[in-house]
């Protein structure tokens, strides 16, 4: 192991499981997540399939811009923002910036999508 270790130039080091005071960016995860998984479970009337909506509410945790690091989970892991297929149907801000398209070509491309919308309707 500590050949391992020295290879991968690491320091092994160890903490107590239930720290708090060691491990508190994980509690603090984690407790907005079961904030997350309690609302989501609430709406719902079967409370018993929380198991069920777990991945639900870490997809929404991992695509969700945060303040202190000026990026979403997800961007910082794979290195490039979601881009959900409701935002391939529905142009958003994030398509043309992902597509490097002009701004008039964006905002024609926008205009045809409403007129469409206006027209379906």
């Amino acid at each position: 192991m500590e050949n391992l270790l020295a290879h991968l130039a690491m320091k092994h080091s160890f903490t107590i499981l239930y720290k708090p005071s060691t491990n508190c960016l994980v509690e603090r995860i984690n407790r907005t997540l079961c904030s997350m998984l309690t609302k989501e479970v609430e709406i719902h009337v079967n409370i018993y399939d929380y198991d069920l909506k777990i991945h639900h509410v870490v997809w929404v945790y991992n695509i969700t811009y945060k303040t202190s690091t000026k990026y979403s989970p997800f961007c910082l892991t794979y290195g490039m923002e979601t881009l959900l297929p409701i935002e391939l149907e529905v142009m958003t801000l994030c398509i043309p910036t992902t597509m490097k398209l002009p701004f008039e070509e964006s905002q024609c491309h926008q205009l045809l999508q409403l007129n469409e919308l206006e027209n379906y309707n």
